[in-house]
């Protein structure tokens, strides 16, 4: 009886959301890029200074990949009565609404190298089958007043991190869900709205406002950002966010993927550093769409394969392991089998397996999930105002999300990758895994000294001569003897870094930095990573 109110209330909520059940969506892919008025030569026309910026330090190259769709295409395609909906440029295609089942003219086209309908009629009202909602009594606490979230907290040992003040504080995570209702007015998140920390808010399934509809991604922000002195502290409070809705909750069909990929391609476009998608694929309401298990090897599906270009990008991208533990398919969902993703699985507060938590491993034999966190009963902020518990997968992944956005504000030289494996091997049953535990439960403590030992350890390995001091445009370095260099970053007195230079593993005894004219002046770190660990010395900048 306690959920049937609830059900009712986000059926009403939803039931405005179904679209015309005669729309048909297609994915139409074009064979290239031609006549395109974009160029790689010029990326600021469609990536941000930060995405740009974060290709740089990575030593990503931008390539056709990066390139939007040819606007020449879309006209032809508008011009014979399709709607344009969505461009997807990873897989150089659209997706185009009709009301006209006839799609002869498409085979016409030269440009054009496969189309199919993704879609199917939309006439599901919302059930809400696998997440719990009750009511809880909050308590206060005695340490940093995180109230009933503190268990999901303490179990990573993430209060370290907020105690030493990394709270995520200029790191950026887009969250990609089925909706944020009412996060703009509910107290959890005042706090990001007054301080200008929700950065963006998109729907890429409809164009409408992520605030009319579900609520499954405004739970998920709690759990990320949520302030409200003992009774709820999200894992990054003061992270900057990115509310973008790519799930169609009424409804599971093929388009979806294709909706994240859109999400994604514009998380990367803006610079994003962390995605978090609390989503997961296997079966649809047509189920000739339906995954296979042995779809599920990173290259397969859409979503997947998506997600795996983000982290190609330089995006951390943490994936739900899914929610199947318990059920007939058993497995991971997509794309929790994306390559270089950091999956989350769940376990309760006493370190035990859920139930419905999903097995690995992928269909071609990587591990997954890769950690777990907890994700049964957590505290969440609620449509109402109050808090409540809530379960799944979907609420690992953002504790883990925030957390690694608080190491990589105390780490920002690190890439994705670096700070993926930094997390894995501070599990608790690191270097050894067990199938729906992968690594085990990962300690920010554990991984935050680690990597600052790895620097402390190595400050002195290295005499380095820095000419001239202070400088200004150059800067000369010279090692007292012959050093493997794989990368050179410069840091800002905030820690944040602010220039980065990656080498194939050359080994030199000089090294010359020009152009630096545009680095902010005032102390500097520069922090060089050789093949024996990491070394540092201050600079002047003038």
């Amino acid at each position: 009886m306690r959920y049937k109110l609830i059900l009712l209330i986000l059926i009403t909520i939803l039931y405005a959301e179904l679209p015309n059940a005669q729309v048909k969506k297609y994915w139409i892919q074009f064979k290239d890029k031609k006549n395109n008025t974009y160029s790689i030569d010029k990326p600021k026309e469609f990536l941000s200074q930060k995405a740009i910026n974060r290709r740089v330090t990575n030593n990503i190259e931008i390539t056709e990949e990066d390139l939007p769709v040819s606007e020449t295409y879309i006209k032809t395609l508008e011009s014979k009565g399709y709607r344009i909906t969505n461009r997807i440029k990873w897989f150089n295609g659209v997706i185009a609404e009709t009301d006209n089942e006839n799609t002869t003219n498409l085979k016409s086209l030269s440009f054009i190298t496969e189309y199919e309908c993704i879609n199917i009629s939309y006439n599901k009202q919302f059930q809400n089958q696998q997440h719990k909602f009750e009511r809880v009594s909050p308590q206060k606490r005695s340490t940093y007043s995180y109230g009933e979230s503190g268990n999901s907290i303490d179990m990573h040992q993430g209060a370290y991190l907020h105690l030493n003040g990394y709270t995520g504080e200029g790191v950026s995570i887009a969250i990609l869900d089925a909706g944020f209702y009412r996060a703009n007015i509910l107290p959890a998140f005042t706090h990001l709205y007054k301080r200008g920390k929700i950065k963006g808010a998109k729907n890429f399934v409809d164009n409408k406002c992520v605030y009319d509809c579900h609520p499954h991604g405004m739970h998920v922000l709690s759990i990320l950002g949520a302030n409200i002195p003992n009774e709820i502290v999200g894992t990054a409070p003061d992270a900057n966010y990115y509310l973008l809705r790519s799930e169609n909750s009424n409804t599971e069909s093929i388009v979806e993927e294709y909706y994240w990929t859109d999400a994604a391609e514009y998380a990367d476009s803006i610079g994003v550093d962390i995605i978090n998608s609390s989503l997961g694929y296997n079966y649809f309401d047509n189920t000739n769409k339906n995954h296979k298990y042995s779809d599920l090897n990173g290259n397969t599906t859409i979503v997947s394969k998506s997600a795996s270009i983000a982290a190609k990008k330089g995006i951390l991208v943490v994936v739900s392991a899914g929610n199947e533990g318990n059920t007939d398919w058993q497995y991971i969902t997509a794309p929790a089998d994306a390559i270089n993703v950091l999956t989350v699985g769940s376990v309760d507060k006493r370190n035990t397996l859920t139930m419905f938590s999903s097995f690995g491993p992928t269909s071609d034999g990587r591990i997954k999930p890769d950690i777990v966190a907890q994700g049964l009963n957590l505290v969440v902020q609620n449509f109402d105002g109050k808090t409540s518990t809530i379960s799944g997968t979907s609420f690992s992944a953002p504790i883990i999300a925030g957390l690694a956005a608080c190491l990589w504000q105390s780490s920002p030289q690190l890439t994705n990758t670096e700070l993926i494996n930094h997390i894995k091997e501070s599990g608790n049953i690191y270097p050894f895994t067990k199938n729906g535990y992968g690594y085990g439960t990962p300690n920010f403590q554990i991984a935050f000294e680690a990597i600052n030992k790895v620097i402390s350890d190595s400050e002195n390995m290295i005499n380095i001569k820095a000419n001239p001091m202070p400088f200004n445009n150059n800067l000369s370095l010279e090692f007292e003897k012959d050093v493997i260099i794989e990368s050179i970053s410069i840091l800002n007195s905030r820690g944040v870094e602010i220039y980065r230079k990656n080498y194939s593993a050359t080994e030199t005894k000089d090294i010359n930095l020009s152009n630096l004219e545009h680095l902010a002046n005032g102390v500097l770190i520069i922090l060089i990573k050789t093949d024996r660990g990491y070394c540092t010395k201050k600079l002047i900048k003038t």
